[in-house]
């Protein structure tokens, strides 16, 4: 939690105190925090454990806590984004079905020598897993649908198949308010062995 996030969490906790007219002292009596640690919590100043954290909330005894407040307050900290979790895969599984890397595959699949008749890419958001501090992802479980002509771009052997393919990549926010998701890198794990197949 960097510093900046810290100290907003804190106000937001000072403001819930105050909001129930509980002292400093009071919440120290009943939460079995000092005075010092609650202070620093409140001014971000303190790293503090998840332990303390349930400290200060029970010291509260408040019955319920609206977080929604906290929605747009720290989304775009912590993200770098004001997009939710499953917008951001859902915006991640457009970008990797649309990138070229799938032709990429297909380019330098065995054996070589045909063209590429159609192809598309079947990937359900539930296959796709986000990793927002780092700012990459894994994919699992997409469809590699194509269409070929086998020995010659044009005349060659039609050939249709399917193919299981994995993936990972790294992505990154554009735009200012970072509503916006690009593809920086993206591997795709797929075996297309094409003289392997039944033609």
């Amino acid at each position: 939690m960097t510093m900046s996030v810290r100290c907003k969490f804190g106000s937001f906790l000072k403001q819930i105190r105050e909001k129930h007219l509980i002292s400093q002292d009071s919440l120290a009596e009943h939460s079995g925090l000092l005075r010092h640690q609650i202070i620093a919590i409140e001014k971000g100043k303190s790293n503090y454990t998840i332990d303390n954290l349930f400290k200060y909330l029970h010291g509260l005894n408040v019955s319920s806590i609206n977080l929604d407040s906290l929605k747009e307050l720290f989304e775009f900290e912590i993200n770098g984004s004001t997009m939710t979790l499953e917008s951001i895969r859902e915006k991640v599984t457009e970008k990797v079905i649309g990138n070229d890397a799938w032709l990429n595959k297909l380019d330098h699949s065995n054996p070589g020598h045909y063209g590429v008749n159609d192809h598309g890419i079947d990937l359900s958001s539930d296959d796709v897993f986000v990793n927002i501090p780092q700012r990459s992802f894994e994919f699992k479980n997409a469809n590699f649908r194509f269409n070929l002509n086998l020995m010659s771009s044009t005349n060659g052997y039609s050939h249709k198949g399917m193919k299981v393919a994995n993936g990972k990549g790294t992505f990154r926010f554009s735009e200012m308010n970072g509503e916006q998701i690009e593809i920086d890198d993206l591997e795709i794990e797929v075996d297309l062995d094409l003289m392997a197949d039944d033609l």
